[in-house]
């Protein structure tokens, strides 16, 4: 009996697995401060007035199990900066993400994107790859085609992982692109890689297709510029009344 007791003594002693759990518990609140720090210094940034030629952007896209971020899961992230216009092709962010016990990726989306339960095996957890992917993207303007997805599926994440917000600005390429094009409906982006010449390398993975926006978003840069679209508050006005000047 005595060893016992001894035994439970030294499991709740506060060196003991008590112990250890108050520091895991304290690495964990220390990381959600350090993200949401991020999240803040991201926010404070007054970028309506910048020139959209000399605005920092992150073009990023995510492969999911499905569509509700209510219940599905990132699958994994792509992301590539653009100072500009211009791509900086060293500076890339791309990972496969862990899915939680008992989660299955679907075959429709393994057929689409690749991704097995092999491909994700030994990725990072999403909280080490969101973290990643905030200290990667900064205060940059985020630009994605179909946005929304990426939007809804980011904001659910954080939430969940870190009880913080996702609130940095975000383009859509796809709006963009029909408000200057004055077309009548949404053009997917193998329409639109094929009207500005872009190759369609590794579609339907992360990092493939933020390679395909970032160079449609280069294309629609310059358009609106000699449309007379200098600044990004500018660009924004013209895509949420519905028309360029």
């Amino acid at each position: 009996m005595a060893d016992w007791r001894s035994f439970f003594g030294r499991m709740f002693d506060s060196t003991g697995v008590m112990g250890l759990f108050g520091a895991a518990n304290s690495r964990n609140l220390q990381v959600e401060a350090q993200v949401r720090d991020l999240l803040r210094e991201a926010r404070r940034k007054d970028l309506w007035d910048q020139k959209l030629d000399s605005l920092r952007y992150v073009v990023l896209d995510t492969e999911t199990t499905g569509f509700n971020p209510t219940e599905d899961m990132i699958l994994s992230i792509g992301a590539v900066e653009m100072n500009g216009t211009v791509i900086c092709e060293g500076k890339t962010y791309h990972s496969y993400i862990s899915l939680p016990a008992r989660k299955e990726i679907p075959e429709t989306i393994t057929e689409l994107t690749g991704i097995s339960m092999e491909t994700i095996a030994d990725a990072p957890s999403l909280k080490k790859v969101l973290q990643e992917f905030l200290t990667f993207a900064g205060d940059a303007v985020l630009v994605a085609h179909h946005a929304l997805h990426e939007m809804r599926f980011l904001q659910a994440a954080f939430r969940r992982t870190f009880r913080a917000d996702f609130s940095h600005r975000f383009i859509d390429t796809a709006r963009v692109a029909q408000i200057i094009g004055g077309r009548e409906r949404i053009m997917t982006l193998d329409e639109l890689a094929s009207v500005y010449g872009i190759p369609l390398h590794g579609r339907h993975t992360a990092i493939g297709d933020a390679w395909i926006t970032g160079r449609v978003w280069s294309c629609l840069l310059q358009e609106s510029k000699k449309m007379g679209i200098r600044s990004l508050g500018e660009l924004l006005e013209c895509v949420s009344r519905g028309f360029f000047k």
